[in-house]
């Protein structure tokens, strides 16, 4: 009877030089299984990211005013900033990158505050505060 014979494994055919378990080989065992994602992320990223798309992280009458912000900074600055804070008729506004936030802070955020009354139907926003995400 002919049984079939183990192959000897050649780990640093497959593994490449590191070997099967270094940190390096589990990373790329990660990537490789994670399909459509984007690779490794922290946890807490996940968890904010998830909040944000779903809701979950803003409270009722804030939501709004968070819709009416991104709706007057419009599709063009819409995608780099989103309002993360109100207080006291001033919204904080977090910006991705500096050069959005320049910006937004300089001469392209000026009309935002008018614009986002105006959607909301009163003045319940008296300034629009812009920081850096990073």
């Amino acid at each position: 009877m002919n049984t079939p014979q183990p192959r000897a494994y050649d780990d640093e055919a497959e593994n490449g030089s590191k070997g099967r378990y270094s940190a390096e080989a589990r990373r790329a065992r990660i990537v490789a299984a994670s399909g459509p994602r984007q690779g490794l992320r922290k946890l807490a990223d996940s968890v904010q990211v998830y909040w944000r798309e779903s809701g979950l992280n803003r409270r009722p009458k804030e939501s709004q005013i968070y819709d009416a912000v991104h709706t007057a900074l419009g599709v063009q600055y819409g995608r780099h900033a989103r309002a993360v804070k109100f207080t006291r008729g001033i919204v904080t506004v977090e910006v991705s990158s500096r050069a959005h936030h320049m910006e937004l802070s300089s001469f392209a955020g000026a009309g935002v505050v008018e614009a986002a009354n105006r959607i909301l139907g009163a003045e319940r926003i008296t300034k629009i505060v812009y920081k850096s995400k990073g």
